[in-house]
């Protein structure tokens, strides 16, 4: 490849790292501006966003990997042009749906991230990741600060989506005009058929991965403390395992080219050891000084109590969930996203199975205990079944 990937995943780290303390800080303003009630319809506004983009038919990825693989600039072009139109479609039928089913704000914001993941797939192809984090510090920074900002003026949750509207707006113009030329004259069958049918591989994974997150807020979308325990607790565990999706995200484009190479084996193995050392390390200290930094951070004693209470179960799926990421994103770039997106399925029907039947006598903490399990279960099986691939058989 053409970049350097140790910069890349530097550069989504570092953006992530912004995203992480901008929302530590600006969550408790939220909550006490808006109530527990409007804070908790914003959070399950954000995971109906989260699942509606989830169902993209795995094009992201696919329009990235046969940009990365392709030489040819009409063939670029073709990918290009085809990924929007699948996305401006897919975008307006989810939209259409959210104008009846929840607010015409979120529609438009719906609409809008189909839009802005199709013009940043050709920066993350071609490693362009500043480019990438863009997306991430426009956005992110309206979901944090300006929102907070907003709250504090009084402002309720529809200002709020409108306000992302705007920031994705933004960020749709900054990297279209940094994006090559093309038009719907250059779509063609070919490039339609082989984006769809490597995405679809990928659909059913990514789409598992989006209910396993959201779920439980439709659970507990009418127990606004449940789902604020929920939403708090599910954000700082995937906040702290994003740090872990940037390097794979900055992996992908190398690791399609570079599959069979020595370098690229020796960077996986010692990649995935340094990031479980220090999910160890985390989880260690949270016993020590978790509960005390909560109430700094929240300073609300019945939301920390509760939220305290599933940390202490949740934050060993964190631990599991580090390893995760890298490994599927492995199997993806040697086109076996079929069979990542199968054990996003498995450890789903595990976990759902699991909470399901204890949710009426722990409610919350059923689904910390069906995350654990899941992944205790699938953990050791996605990464034997990525050893295999990343370290073949040389006989």
């Amino acid at each position: 490849m053409t970049y350097s990937i140790s910069k890349a995943a530097m550069l989504n780290i570092t953006s992530y790292l912004y995203l992480f303390v901008a929302s530590l800080a600006t969550t408790p303003i939220l909550i006490k501006s808006l109530g527990l009630s409007s804070f908790s319809a914003y959070a399950l506004s954000l995971g109906v966003l989260a699942l509606a983009s989830s169902i993209d038919l795995g094009l992201s990825r696919s329009v990235v990997y046969y940009l990365a693989k392709s030489n040819s600039s009409r063939e670029k072009k073709a990918i290009l042009a085809s990924s929007l139109v699948f996305h401006a479609i897919l975008g307006f039928t989810f939209a259409t749906l959210g104008l009846f089913w929840f607010s015409k704000y979120l529609s438009l914001l719906i609409f809008l991230t189909f839009i802005v993941s199709h013009y940043q797939t050709y920066h993350e192809a071609t490693g362009n990741f500043s480019m990438v984090n863009l997306r991430s510090f426009v956005i992110g920074t309206t979901n944090t600060i300006i929102a907070a900002y907003l709250a504090t003026l009084g402002f309720g949750v529809d200002l709020i989506l409108l306000s992302l509207s705007l920031a994705t707006v933004l960020t749709i113009f900054i990297l279209s005009s940094s994006s090559p030329r093309y038009s719907l004259r250059d779509v063609n069958r070919v490039s339609l058929k082989i984006l769809l049918v490597y995405g679809l591989k990928l659909q059913l994974g990514k789409l598992v991965n989006a209910i396993q997150s959201q779920y439980p807020k439709l659970i507990f979308a009418s127990t606004p403390i449940a789902l604020t325990i929920y939403s708090l607790s599910s954000s700082l565990i995937a906040k702290a395992a994003g740090a872990v999706t940037q390097i794979a995200i900055a992996f992908f484009p190398y690791s399609i080219t570079s599959s069979n190479s020595a370098k690229h084996r020796k960077y996986y193995a010692y990649t995935q050891i340094s990031l479980f050392l220090l999910g160890v390390l985390a989880t260690t200290t949270y016993s020590f000084y978790g509960e005390s930094l909560l109430y700094w951070w929240l300073k609300d004693e019945i939301i920390v109590n509760h939220l305290h209470s599933f940390l202490l179960t949740y934050r060993y799926y964190g631990l599991l969930l580090v390893l995760t990421p890298l490994a599927s994103t492995v199997l993806d770039s040697h086109n076996r996203s079929a069979t990542s997106s199968l054990y996003a399925l498995y450890a789903l029907l595990i976990e759902l199975s699991v909470a399901l039947y204890a949710l009426p006598r722990y409610g919350v903490l059923s689904i910390a205990y069906g995350s654990l399990i899941s992944l205790l279960v699938m953990v050791p099986v996605l990464l034997y079944t990525t050893q295999k691939s990343v370290l073949p058989d040389d006989n």
